[in-house]
């Protein structure tokens, strides 16, 4: 494994420069600063703690929402459950942070994650985070973004699943089953995943020779409190759907719960299709017919995507997209009579 000193070599500079920029010195010539983080993330060096060697990879937020909220969140559970299955074998540690809190005033990602002792990251980010995954990958530093996904020009590797070619299928099955009246709730953050679903829905319906009711387009958060709302929507509605596909778990588990609550019988008077993370359409009453995807597996094939990059530094950026499949089981049914 390289050393301070051969950076330092490669570098051009002293052992206490390079200790300066990885500590982010503020006195540091910013040019001289990215010639010596360049050299860092080429040699893959990774520092020290005592004796031991430097072997924490990095779960990486960079939104502003605190690391324990996401954490709430059954992808997230399973990526986490994914990525401990893929480090194990190669005795790594896993490291969560906050990006959006961690990193200092005028910090680089890079000096972020070294100063955090960490060797390579799966980055959680959004749309709008886009930009600082350009960001890492321009600095060179080893990284993988989950469920996001970039041109091939770009230089961000990443892991996702691709949900539009089973969203599809899921709505035209609702087609078959009577359905013209077709709801969508959909996250109020415009992210790839939700886009797919979106424009999989609009083309199920396209295809059925069914015209798109803006009406039946609702955007909430991605959260538990949305499902007891999207249902009492539903419900004022003069003229409400039949079915509706719900693109987020802890929404659709919590439609469910509401539905069941008013007394609305699923699927005889709702249809609710959903879309599940981990195996919570098992869970519920009745279970969930969904568009599911394996996220234990976009974990471990990150973990392991991104060790394999920091073993070679000059191999191109990693890209895995993961299938997805339909389940249908009781939440969705026939078309109701007077529907």
């Amino acid at each position: 494994m390289p050393n301070i000193r051969d950076v330092a070599k490669r570098a051009g500079v002293s052992i206490t420069t390079v200790s300066r920029v990885l500590n982010n010195h503020p006195k540091v010539n910013p040019g001289l600063r990215d010639r010596v983080l360049a050299e860092v993330n080429r040699t893959r060096y990774t520092g020290a703690r005592g004796k031991q060697a430097v072997v924490n990879l990095g779960l990486v937020y960079l939104a502003e929402a605190s690391a324990a909220d996401m954490l709430k969140s059954p992808f997230d559970v399973a990526l986490v459950q994914g990525l401990a299955q893929g480090m194990d074998e190669h005795g790594y540690n896993l490291v969560i942070l906050n990006a959006d809190r961690d990193r200092q005033q005028n910090e680089t990602f890079t000096q972020m994650f070294h100063r955090r002792g960490i060797r390579a990251a799966v980055v959680r980010g959004a749309s709008r985070d886009r930009r600082f995954c350009e960001e890492i990958a321009a600095e060179g530093f080893p990284a993988i973004v989950i469920a996001e996904r970039f041109d091939d020009n770009s230089p961000v590797g990443y892991v996702r699943s691709d949900s539009r070619r089973s969203s599809q299928e899921a709505v035209r099955r609702l087609v078959e089953l009577g359905h013209r009246r077709i709801g969508i709730c959909l996250h109020q953050v415009a992210d790839d995943d939700h886009l797919d679903r979106y424009e999989a829905y609009t083309a199920a319906l396209d295809d059925a020779g069914i015209p798109l009711d803006p009406t039946l387009v609702i955007r909430m958060s991605a959260v538990r409190e949305s499902g007891s709302r999207l249902i009492q929507r539903v419900s004022a509605m003069a003229n409400p759907p039949t079915a509706i596909f719900i693109t987020d778990p802890v929404v659709g588990v919590a439609a469910l719960h509401e539905a069941l609550r008013q007394g609305i019988r699923v699927p005889e008077e709702l249809s609710i299709l959903g879309f599940d993370d981990a195996e919570t359409r098992l869970e519920t009453f009745p279970p969930m017919a969904a568009v599911c995807q394996d996220t234990r597996l976009i974990g471990s094939t990150a973990a392991l995507a991104v060790l394999e990059l920091l073993d070679n530094p000059d191999a191109p950026p990693p890209r895995h997209v993961l299938d997805t499949w339909v389940e249908l089981h009781p939440s969705v049914g026939p078309v109701p009579n007077d529907g």
